[in-house]
């Protein structure tokens, strides 16, 4: 499988297997603006030759990580930015799964 056949099954493919194609899964007018923003200007990911679809497409499928995401849109409005989740308190949600996880390892000891 190639890198853009890779990534048409991972955007428009999820959308067509859910029926919303017409909603989701490739940038268009009338389409819900979900995207992400990748910074490829990261060591793990040169050399990225200018100019080069291909390149860039098989640095994002085959390269990238959710660390490499600087900001997430979804329906249009920024959920991630700069790392850093902008819809809730990350940690909050750090201390209630420490919480949980230390009163499950505590039934199990």
């Amino acid at each position: 499988m190639s890198a853009l056949q890779a990534l048409e099954l991972a955007t428009l493919g999820g959308a067509k297997l859910l029926g919303l194609e017409n909603e989701i899964g490739s940038l268009e007018v009338g389409k819900k603006a979900d995207l992400a923003v990748i910074n490829l200007q990261q060591a793990h990911l040169a050399p990225m030759t200018k100019g080069r679809h291909s390149n860039v497409i098989a640095l994002i499928v085959f390269s990238c990580s959710a660390l490499d995401v600087e900001m997430v849109l979804i329906d249009g409005k920024v959920v991630l930015r700069d790392c850093k989740l902008q819809t809730v308190d990350e940690g909050q949600i750090i201390a209630r799964v420490t919480e949980f996880a230390e009163r499950a390892l505590a039934k199990v000891e």
